[in-house]
């Protein structure tokens, strides 16, 4: 994605970050109560067509043995709730079904489910420490929303100083516009948007030599 804009004209976006050795997939809030039309943020098409990419993506993942790591909004009752501005997040509380990792997406013989109240996955999580335990240098970063909680996390994988990916097909957004303007700017200063193949093409290059796909927290 080369930008055009008056960002390119001040150094923006002109080189590509690249991709490391050592990568794991982040995949942010492919819940229930965001893929799921039953729940009143869950009936987007985006979301769902994001969500049979990321499983593609994770399938080959798998393959290589490449960690999976996932993040789901799931609050307690009480003063450790964030104050959203989203009025039917507050409906994510612990052990709802809202919270649950979609199916199409989660393997739980090897992912990894983290929990989290804010938009970012490293958000007081122990995220970063299971990545670098495990020598992790690279994150390929899908989920939605592409403006929120996928830009959270990104920013927080860039500032840990990890080489970042987003394959663009594996990210969604509840509003076009939020999207591509998210997406263009991450590409702009912290991350490489890929295309799907080649993030499968990455992947590929692994054949199985990454490790145990498993990360115990």
């Amino acid at each position: 994605m080369c930008p055009t804009d008056t960002y390119a004209t001040l150094g923006y976006g002109t080189k590509k970050m690249g991709l490391g050795s050592r990568p794991a997939i982040l995949v942010v809030d492919f819940q229930r109560g965001l893929t799921d039309p039953s729940y009143p943020l869950g009936g987007c098409s985006n979301v769902s067509l994001a969500v049979e990419h990321t499983a593609l993506l994770l399938k080959y993942a798998r393959r290589a043995e490449v960690p999976v790591i996932h993040g789901c909004i799931a609050f307690s009752e009480g003063a450790t709730v964030p104050l959203w501005k989203i009025d039917s997040i507050m409906l994510f509380k612990y052990h709802d079904p809202s919270t649950d990792i979609d199916a199409r997406v989660l393997d739980p013989s090897c992912d990894t489910v983290l929990r989290k109240s804010c938009p970012s996955l490293f958000f007081q999580t122990n995220a970063y420490e299971l990545l670098k335990k495990h020598d992790v240098d690279t994150v390929l970063v899908a989920g939605c929303a592409t403006s929120g909680c996928v830009r959270a996390t990104v920013t927080d994988a860039f500032s840990y100083g990890f080489y970042v990916g987003v394959p663009q097909e594996c990210v969604a957004d509840f509003d076009m516009e939020a999207h591509r303007n998210s997406l263009q700017d991450i590409g702009r200063r912290y991350a490489d948007i890929l295309t799907l193949t080649e993030a499968i093409a990455y992947l590929k290059g692994f054949h199985g030599n990454i490790g145990n796909a498993r990360i115990e927290s």
